[in-house]
């Protein structure tokens, strides 16, 4: 069987919008989650998703 990857958390959803704000590189973003940048790189698209069809 695969790996298992939990789900990224609300606080970590809260720092990601923080560091985001800050203009905080991916990379570094992802270092300081213990992530994969390729996740926080999909996080941020989907955010992206979710704000642009609130508008």
């Amino acid at each position: 069987m695969g790996r298992c990857y939990p789900h990224m958390s609300l606080e970590e959803r809260r720092k990601l919008a923080k560091w985001r704000e800050a203009k905080l590189p991916v990379p570094e973003m992802a270092d300081r989650l213990g992530r994969a940048p390729s996740t926080v790189y999909r996080e941020l698209k989907r955010a992206d998703r979710v704000l642009a069809s609130m508008k």
